[in-house]
Parts: C-alpha cells; structure tokens; sequence
C-alpha cells in the first residue's frame, strides 16, 4: 500500500482498541442524555449557651437520570447532618467538637450514556484504512485533517486482536450495552463522623487535632448473575444495575457442575455424561497464564444446566431465593491530624498539618486505579459473582486500597520583611513529606481480558512505593517606581534537593490474558503504562525566575 509521503510501498494498518460507531447518515451518533436532580433541605443552629452549641439538618435529594432508551429516578435519599461545638472554659479560644454526615453521591452522565442509552461499541481489531487505487496499488487518502478515515466494513477490517468482537460487519461488531436499573435501587452514600479538639495561642496561632473516620454504606454498580466460569462455558451473561451486598438476590443462580476435565486425543474436553447440556461447553479453568486452576474438592473443569433463566435478573419471577454470591462493598478510612494554622499577621504565616490514616476495603469509589477505569456506578468490578475456580482472585477481599498513604506531612511558611535593607523581601518554603502507596500482583481479566483487573495474593501483596518527599522555595522582592506602579522580583524552585523517588510502578503480570509483562514492577506513568525509568520519578529540581510590572 502506498502511503503518500512515502516513495515506496510500506504495510500499513490501523489498530482500534475500542470507539463506537453507528449507521446514521451523517456518520455520527446522537446521545441525548440528561440529569436532573432535587433537593430540599432545613437546618438550625442553637447557641444553648456560652458553652455549647447545637447544629442539625437534614437533606431530601433525589435524582433522574435519562438516557436515549431508558430513564430512571433514584428516590428516597436522606442525609441527616448533625454537629456539636463545646467551649469549655467559654474564652473562644478552647473548642472540642463532634461532628456527624451523610452524603449521597450524584452519578454523572457516563452511566446514562453508556447504560440508559443502546450505545454500540468496537473492540480490538486491525483495519486498513479507507484507500483509492491509483496505477492498480492501493494509495491511502488523507483527508482534511492530514490524517486517514477508518473505514469499518467487510472489504477493511483485517482480523480481530484477543477479546476484539469476531465479525465482519459493523452492524453485528457490537451489541448494544442497554441495562436496566433494578427497582428500589438508590444513590450511594458515605457516613462521616469527625472528633477533636481546638486551641488559639497568643499571635493567632491555631493547634487543630481531630480524628475522622468515614465509610461507604451504599454503592451504585451493575451486576452480573454469573461467575467467569459459566461465562466461558457459554452462559449468557446479564446485567441489571443495583445497590450490591452479599444478601443481594436479584438473579437465578446458574446450576453448575463441577468435575475433574480430561480430554481425548484431540485435546476436546470430555465431560462427564450426562452433565452438560447441547450448547454449553465446559472448559478447563485456567489463570491467566494459562496454568489450571482447581477448587477446593479439587475440580478442574464446570458446566451449566440449560435451563432457560440462568444469570436472569428480575423480581420474583427469576429469583431463586439464593444469594447471588457478591461480597459486601467496603470502604473505610479512618485518619488522625494534627494542623498548626496561623493566618497572615506580625510579617509571618504559617500551615502544617501531619496526618496517620489508613483507606481499607474492596471497593475504591467512582474511579478504580487498578485499572484505570473511570464509568462510575458501572465498573467492571461486580459484572461477576467470584465463582467456585477464583479466577476473580482476591478481588473482593478487603485490604488496603490503591491510593492509601499511612503517613502524610505539609508545612508551608513564609515571612515578610518590612523594615531594614531587607524591606519589601517575601520567603516562604514548602515542604511535603508522604509514605509510599501500596503495590499490588495485577492479572487481567478472565473473560474481558483486559489488563489490571484481578488482584493476586492480596492487596498490597507487592509492598508499597517508596516514601517520597520534596521542599520547595520562593523569594520575590518588591521595587517602589512610582506611588503606584511597582516592579515585582522573584523566583521560585521546586524540589531543590533535586530527589528522584519511584511514584508509580507498573502492577500488571500480564499484558492481557495469557500475555506475560515484561515491565511488571518497572516504573510506570499513574495510568500504570510502562514508560522510560526517568519518567516514573519524581519530577527533578526545576526553578524559574520572574519579573513584572504592577499598577
């Protein structure tokens, strides 16, 4: 193919991990999605007395959310706030406080694009681009961006990659993503609780000390009614969007059997007679390394009855009365701090805080860091139950999460000079100071085959990133012009003792399922790509220096 530009024929193709498409005339899809929400809320404060006082509201809050095909209300959300203020010497300088909160957590527009409306996908395949064929060879076209036009049709797409859709033709590339939302589902929600103390010195120096600690106690995800293994067998796999919790029963528990696989001359599985039924295969399980995996009664292989309902979400007409095997969201952080404030009097400011916390459970929030995957409230994490082979891992057991700090220090100072040689000279420094986040034993996943997905051995089985820290330094100095116009001096240097810690390391065993990473606990950049050692560091001792005209 030739490629204009080039004098000689080169192979050429494009790669698409993933976009979506549609066969509307102009080319493009049209998503007309929305969300409204509403809220009411009262509140009062009460001085008792000199000594204590009294703050309490509440908060009503729903939310509406409509896609293309689909819409759905999240109703029903209450938020109670309470907190109390003692002084007790009744000075205003001495403060013990408690506090408590619930907030709910409004969903952006992601789910109702990608759930409420039948969006339709492309995924891992090769194509040639569109091309014209000049003399007999095939010249590429180059449209008015510069750049080529991706032509998605039998006669361009080359072949698919691992985990792309086996096909042809657009129109059956993809299927549509629409889900529903369970009845009853609600907004997720967080409860705060917040204790400590207060003292103001002489020179408005503030001494702060609280204790915080805060969990999750609802989420919002779609679900899958089946583990990775009746997946592979050849179970259709249902999504219905809910509040997940190990006493969810939304769904009709696949019948599975388990049994020890062994194959005939041509490598087929034999199943057991009698077990599996026409259309449903049983596969040997296997990690992502391709090693079998067996259960605790030593199996190696599973299949599923065909019954006609098997991982169907619904009301009571599908639900077995069998909790569908999820395991109960947790996230929980709990920290102490201590803060040293004093707001700018006497030529001098200053800000520092230490902080101990820890951020524990199995489930990070709106956006996963192990993946990098930002679709909240429809994340691949709960798309499966666990499954009697693990190939989900240590993905719901809790432990500590991807972006826990046990140790974190600010300090932040700076001082004005206003008399002597040095009048109208400004310093400050910065510094901080934060222990290492924890490194886990990523595998991809089992049916999506995606990178970083599965957890091995734990979280945090790989240790932590190393402690990392930096100080930084301004001056800047002021030069009279006139009564009103000033010239500005200055300068400023990040991370002067030019430290070149690890922040981010790379967690992914393999590149997709069955494909070993060469680059697994090598430097990463934050999305957890490999990159250059140089660019997994900090960033080394830059300075600039700054001049400017005020008035």
């Amino acid at each position: 193919m030739t490629v204009p530009g080039f004098t000689s024929q080169i192979p050429v193709y494009l790669r698409m991990n993933r976009s979506e498409f549609n066969l509307s005339p102009d080319g493009f899809e049209h998503f007309g999605t929305h969300s409204r929400g509403h809220a009411a809320y009262a509140n009062d404060s009460w001085t008792i007395n000199k000594y204590v006082t009294l703050n309490a509201g509440i908060r009503w809050q729903q939310e509406r959310m409509a896609g293309e095909q689909s819409q759905y209300t999240f109703t029903g959300d209450w938020s109670p706030r309470i907190g109390v203020d003692i002084d007790p010497i009744g000075d205003r300088k001495n403060k013990i406080f408690f506090n408590f909160g619930r907030y709910s957590y409004n969903l952006p527009l992601d789910l109702a694009e990608r759930s409420l409306t039948n969006e339709l996908d492309l995924s891992g395949f090769r194509l040639v681009p569109d091309f014209s064929i000049v003399g007999g060879q095939r010249v590429v076209n180059i449209n008015q961006f510069g750049s080529v036009t991706p032509v998605v049709d039998a006669a361009h797409v080359i072949n698919f990659m691992p985990g792309g859709f086996p096909t042809n033709g657009p129109a059956s590339s993809a299927g549509g993503n629409l889900e529903f939302i369970h009845s009853g589902t609600k907004l997720s929600y967080e409860d705060e609780y917040v204790f400590g103390a207060e003292h103001q010195f002489s020179h408005g120096v503030v001494l702060t000390a609280r204790y915080a600690r805060r969990s999750l106690r609802r989420i919002v995800e779609d679900t899958g009614g089946i583990a990775p293994e009746a997946a592979e067998a050849g179970v259709t796999q249902f999504f219905s969007i809910t509040n997940p919790s190990k006493n969810l029963d939304i769904f009709t528990n696949p019948i599975q059997t388990d049994f020890v696989a062994t194959t005939d001359a041509s490598g087929k599985v034999n199943n057991v007679p009698g077990t599996c039924d026409p259309g449903l295969v049983a596969f040997p399980i296997t990690n992502s390394f391709g090693n079998p995996i067996t259960d605790p009664q030593g199996n190696t292989a599973a299949c599923f009855a065909d019954n006609g309902v098997n991982g169907l979400p619904g009301g009571s007409a599908v639900r077995d009365g069998v909790p569908d095997g999820f395991s109960d969201p947790i996230h929980r952080y709990w920290s102490f701090e201590v803060e040293v404030n004093k707001s700018f009097s006497h030529n001098w400011q200053l800000r520092a805080n230490y902080r101990v916390a820890k951020l524990f459970g199995n489930f990070e929030g709106a956006f996963r860091n192990d993946n990098a995957q930002s679709d909240p409230g429809i994340s691949s994490l709960f798309d499966f139950t666990p499954g009697q082979f693990g190939q989900l891992g240590d993905q719901f057991l809790p432990g500590v999460l991807n972006t826990d700090r046990q140790q974190v220090a600010n300090g932040y100072f700076s001082y004005v000079f206003d008399r002597g040689k040095l009048k109208n000279l400004t310093l400050g420094t910065g510094v901080r100071v934060a222990t290492g986040t924890p490194i886990n034993e990523l595998a991809a996943h089992p049916v999506y085959q995606n990178a970083g997905e599965v957890p091995i051995g734990g979280r945090g089985s790989q240790g932590r990133t190393p402690t990392t820290g930096n100080v930084d330094f301004h001056a800047d100095y002021v030069m009279n012009v006139t009564e009103k116009a000033h010239l500005r001096f200055g300068v400023d240097m990040f991370n002067v003792a030019n430290t070149k810690r690890v922040l981010y390391i790379n967690q992914n065993i393999d590149l997709g399922f069955g494909t070993t990473n060469a680059d697994f606990l090598k430097p990463a950049n934050i999305t957890g790509v490999p990159i250059s050692a140089s660019s997994g560091t900090q960033s080394p001792f830059d300075a600039r220096v700054f001049f400017r005209l005020e008035f």
